[in-house]
């Protein structure tokens, strides 16, 4: 079964799938769910965002600390 997002905001265990930071998007791209720091998400989105199916994006929390 796949993996299911279902938290209302990423929280302390959500770790970036490139560097292990602290995830602020959630993406599902080819059927696997991916965590990215912001760092990785804006340096890839590009090429991703394609073929994204379900995309969660909390980068503004960092915004408001």
């Amino acid at each position: 079964m796949d993996e299911v997002w279902d938290k209302p905001r990423p929280d302390a265990t959500d770790r970036c799938d490139g560097c292990g930071a602290q995830a602020y998007v959630i993406s599902r791209a080819f059927g696997t769910l991916m965590r990215w720091c912001v760092h990785h998400w804006r340096q890839g989105k590009e090429k991703l965002l394609p073929n994204v199916t379900e995309l969660h994006d909390y980068s503004f929390l960092l915004e408001e600390a």
